[in-house]
């Protein structure tokens, strides 16, 4: 379970980091 969480929130994160790069840009 901790292993897909890990996934889960990488993917999150990316994602998040992306829509933070471009509220910034």
């Amino acid at each position: 379970a901790a292993a897909l969480d890990l996934e889960e929130l990488k993917k999150i994160s990316k994602q998040y980091a992306r829509e933070k790069e471009i509220a910034i840009d």
